[in-house]
């Protein structure tokens, strides 16, 4: 469905939310809730970002808000076509969307405790919402957005980690890293992207150079979090369920386990 173009005058328009601080934050909010691709692209340049929690938490609900109501978009056929016009222009709002999601993530200031408090609150109500999209790139890559980037495949399991391990660092509550650690969705797709391998069999966790913290070598936030969701108690069994219950299976989104996957496991817990 069409979009509907762009008042004369944003401030015109009725909102059921409230108003930024910034005026010119709120001019770019408007036309970000009216759909329009290019001022999205602003919003989620990290620098455009409001970096101020009132208005932070305000963009971040709204674009979670339209995620939310946006339908998942239809593979176009035949299979292997290119997605027409209008369906890129769906697939660039939600990539965008996502794109200020991830964003919020970052601006985060995690000395501001209740700048913490607010976002990590906002981010436990509307987990539902980002596990979504997250599946949608994990399961759809391919077709939607190898168009615009040859290698989507590769980048969509490097969002999908990242993302995750963002929300697990930067929020800390244990209220939310509980809800994180005991949901099957987000096991899912953190066992999605372990499992995930180049075309030259590599894994995710291949792909990211190693990188000095305080003088030591840091773990890839793939590992990092993988042996995080291990080693938790409240995440162990239904970590080790689902383990086992993908060894026995062909195939896991056009990728076959690794016989090794239980050891390869073992060794995590380890370490």
């Amino acid at each position: 469905m069409p979009r509907r173009p762009l008042p004369h005058s944003a401030e015109d328009e009725p909102i059921n939310r409230p108003r930024l601080k910034d005026v010119k934050t709120e001019a770019l909010l408007r036309s970000v809730e009216r759909g329009s691709v290019t001022h999205i692209a602003r919003m989620s340049a990290f620098e455009r970002y409001p970096g101020d929690s009132h208005d932070g938490a305000i963009v971040l609900r709204s674009v979670l808000r339209l995620l939310d109501a946006e339908l998942s978009p239809t593979r176009p056929s035949p299979l292997g076509s290119t997605p027409g016009p209008q369906l890129q222009e769906t697939l660039q709002r939600i990539l965008g969307w996502m794109d200020i999601v991830c964003i919020s993530i970052r601006k985060i200031n995690e000395k501001d405790t209740a700048m913490l408090a607010t976002f990590t609150g906002i981010y436990k109500e509307n987990l539902h919402v980002v596990l979504r999209w997250l599946r949608f790139y994990m399961g759809e890559a391919r077709w939607a957005f190898t168009w615009q980037f040859p290698a989507a495949d590769m980048v969509a399991p490097k969002v999908v980690i990242e993302t995750l391990h963002n929300m697990h660092t930067v929020c800390k509550s244990d209220d939310f890293r509980a809800t994180m650690h005991t949901s099957g969705d987000v096991i899912d797709l953190l066992l999605s992207v372990w499992l995930w391998q180049d075309r030259h069999e590599n894994a995710m966790y291949l792909t990211y150079p190693p990188e000095k913290s305080g003088g030591k070598y840091a773990l890839d936030p793939t590992i990092h979090l993988f042996a995080e969701f291990c080693l938790d108690r409240k995440s162990q069994f239904l970590v080790w369920e689902k383990v086992f219950a993908l060894t026995g299976r062909e195939q896991i989104g056009s990728i076959k386990p690794p016989p090794t996957l239980s050891r390869t496991c073992e060794g995590l817990i380890a370490r």
